[in-house]
């Protein structure tokens, strides 16, 4: 019996954190929205993610924003690069 709850447990930890994996890498900031509402989602994900034990390097986090960026704010991803 214990062996099979612990196997449910960790089955749905691990779909729970494909889930976010999935949230995570299909996350866009979107022009018409709030930007602070949105690094906020973006800061849940993450650190969601760092609960189920997911690292994350600093510069990871940083790539990872970059690229959610749209196109009218590409400017900051140019200069974050130089």
């Amino acid at each position: 019996m214990w062996t099979k709850l612990k196997w449910l447990y960790m089955t749905n930890a691990l779909l729970h954190m494909l889930c976010l994996k999935q949230q995570l890498y299909s996350f866009r900031i979107v022009e018409l929205k709030s930007l602070v509402d949105q690094l906020t989602k973006f800061n849940k994900i993450i650190h969601d993610l760092q609960n189920n034990e997911v690292k994350l390097d600093v510069e990871d986090k940083i790539l990872l924003l970059l690229s959610l960026l749209p196109r009218s704010l590409s400017i900051l991803r140019m200069h974050s690069f130089m």
